[in-house]
């Protein structure tokens, strides 16, 4: 079912549009987003915190897709007086998400060279300046403030509902984790921050990248983050990740 609301904006830019030629992917965190005719996209931000981070990502967008060696998606941004939160509109980038079942179905040789593309593509967006995204920056002292917090929210919210032996394994996890952390010597860099299946999109006909989507968490972070998922297919293909 779409919003009327989003409907109608829609309807401004694609006047004789018909409900049935708009799909929703409505499954993220962060936004809804509409697709007309399987070209163009409408990107729609839920809250508040979400429609703040819009103008910097499509300034970052710009710069990077000269530079970006795999496709990625051409932001405009865009106001309605009927909306609270601006939205972006970009062509729609076509293909599958790469998840794991379908990654299965691909040859060895054929998941090589996407891991290899999605190597020269993290190698170039953590080389990047960290002037192009000059509002995300972070650093040790933000990362530990920000896990002892969550460790504060998870005794306040899930402790009382799980396990004493659960409760041990959690916190002693996120104090590990904040252990590593302070004894590392990180280079922060600009990373994507959520290389997941869903943002990875892949041409199911030929086997290919088609692009790289969503870069609405795109932060000044550890690069170690952008590489935590793909593990997921196989030391190999993370391997030669890494490599490239």
């Amino acid at each position: 079912m779409i919003d009327k609301k989003y409907f109608e904006i829609i309807q401004k830019y694609f006047p004789k549009v018909k409900e049935s030629a708009i799909k929703l992917f409505n499954d993220g965190w962060d936004y809804n987003v509409y697709v007309v005719n399987s070209e163009t996209a409408f990107r729609f931000p839920r809250k508040k915190d979400y429609a703040e981070k819009l103008p910097q990502e499509v300034d970052f967008l710009n710069k990077f897709r000269q530079l970006c060696p795999v496709p990625i998606p051409k932001l405009e941004l865009h106001t309605d007086a009927s909306l609270i939160f601006p939205f972006v509109i970009y062509p729609f980038i076509k293909g599958e998400r790469f998840s794991r079942a379908t990654a299965a179905t691909f040859t060895r040789e054929e998941r090589l060279v996407i891991a290899a593309q999605l190597g020269k593509f993290l190698t170039k967006l953590h080389g990047l300046s960290l002037d192009m995204l000059p509002q995300r920056r972070t650093d040790k002292k933000f990362i530990i403030t920000e896990w002892n917090t969550r460790l504060l929210d998870f005794k306040n919210t899930i402790f009382p509902l799980i396990s004493l032996r659960e409760q041990k394994w959690i916190e002693k996890l996120v104090l590990s984790f904040l252990d590593v952390v302070e004894k590392s010597n990180i280079r922060f860099c600009i990373i994507h921050a959520d290389i997941a299946p869903e943002h990875i999109i892949i041409n199911p006909k030929t086997h290919t990248l088609a692009g790289i989507i969503d870069f609405g968490d795109v932060e000044i972070g550890d690069p170690a983050y952008d590489f935590a998922f793909l593990g997921r297919y196989g030391k190999e293909f993370l391997d030669k990740v890494y490599e490239t």
